[in-house]
């Protein structure tokens, strides 16, 4: 029997501030995120800002909505992203993948 060791982080990933820069083009799956979501408004192919709203983290902290949109590259895209103010990493949120019938 072969037993992994599993420990919490720390630090917040969603908000460390130390991200390598590779990481800003990758995203990640995210079973506790309601809504796609992304810090990086360069990543939007169509993109309406927002004035009001918050997304609330897993350590309870929160971070404005500036704007929501879509993001593509011709092959494939994902709709209704958040625009999240200082998000340093790009989320995929499951929930929202399996709404849309991916399995």
């Amino acid at each position: 029997m072969v037993l992994k060791h599993w420990e919490k982080p720390t630090r917040n990933p969603k908000r460390d501030e130390d991200i390598e820069g590779s990481k800003k083009d990758k995203w990640f799956l995210d079973s506790g995120c309601s809504r796609h979501m992304t810090g990086d408004e360069s990543k939007f192919a169509f993109l309406t800002k927002r004035k009001r709203g918050y997304v609330t983290f897993g350590d309870n902290a929160k971070e404005r909505i500036i704007g929501q949109g879509n993001i593509g590259n011709g092959t494939s895209s994902l709709k209704s992203v958040l625009l999240v103010d200082g998000l340093k990493h790009n989320l995929l949120s499951i929930s929202q993948l399996c709404d849309k019938g991916f399995k």
